[in-house]
């Protein structure tokens, strides 16, 4: 299974960070990630705005029922840390 957050951060970020309950996840023979620079398209004022920005996906290998609950993305620079939970639930597929 894999999880993705579209974001964008100025300045650059510090590597972000991806939690399953309280514990930070690294990479292994489990779980895997990545975040490249990409334009992505963000909401503001009510208008869809393309920008410079990134995407951070987190790879969860051999998915099963124990992997699913609640993750936390979390990315921070200079003037700020940011968190985003995602939800993840075996669709029964």
């Amino acid at each position: 299974m894999s999880i993705f957050v579209q974001f964008h951060s100025e300045p650059f970020p510090d590597d972000p960070s991806w939690l399953f309950g309280n514990k930070t996840l690294t990479v292994g023979p489990k779980y895997s990630k990545e975040t490249i620079s990409s334009r992505i398209t963000l909401i503001l004022h009510d208008q869809n705005v393309v920008v410079d920005g990134f995407i951070s996906t987190l790879n969860i290998l051999n998915y099963t029922d124990i992997d699913e609950g609640t993750y936390t993305f979390v990315v921070k620079n200079n003037f700020s840390v940011t968190e985003e939970m995602i939800t993840a639930k075996n669709s029964g597929m």
